[in-house]
């Protein structure tokens, strides 16, 4: 009995340190909702339906708390760092790797027959990037600082 009212306790106090918030979003393929619960530490934990929820409230809350890094990955997966971020911090190398393995034939033939429906399920985080994106107000322009980029 002790044991059970201790694990209650425990429960209790991590709830209290929880603040949550409701996550929606609209895309092509349908709708999509998570809520988002995160710890005093900031510590997200997302709950959702299915897996396609899931994916969209892992992308939201990465979005939130990644935007800058986010976006600075996706730039070096396009092969664009020596266009954008210069001699000093791109990599034409790495750039010429991403563009040549991010071509179409590489990834239709490559990665889409190894996916399966549950994966591509919860690969839906790229729509909850977006619906973090446009709750920012002013529409997809980030206006916190990007700091810790440093590589």
């Amino acid at each position: 009995m002790r044991f059970m009212t201790l694990i209650g306790l425990c429960g209790l106090i991590a709830a209290a340190g929880c603040s949550g918030s409701d996550t929606s979003g609209t895309g092509p393929g349908g709708d999509y909702s998570a809520t988002i619960v995160r710890t005093t530490y900031g510590v997200p934990h997302i709950t959702a339906d299915n897996y396609g929820d899931l994916g969209f409230g892992n992308g939201y809350a990465y979005a939130q708390d990644n935007v800058c890094l986010l976006m600075r990955e996706i730039v070096a997966a396009n092969g664009q760092t020596a266009r954008y971020f210069g001699e000093d911090e791109g990599n034409v190398a790495d750039d010429f790797v991403y563009t040549l393995l991010n071509s179409s034939q590489v990834i239709e033939e490559e990665f889409f027959p190894a996916l399966t429906d549950t994966m591509i399920e919860a690969l839906r985080g790229a729509r909850g990037v977006c619906g973090r994106l446009q709750s920012i107000p002013g529409g997809h322009r980030h206006r916190e600082p990007c700091g810790g980029l440093q590589r």
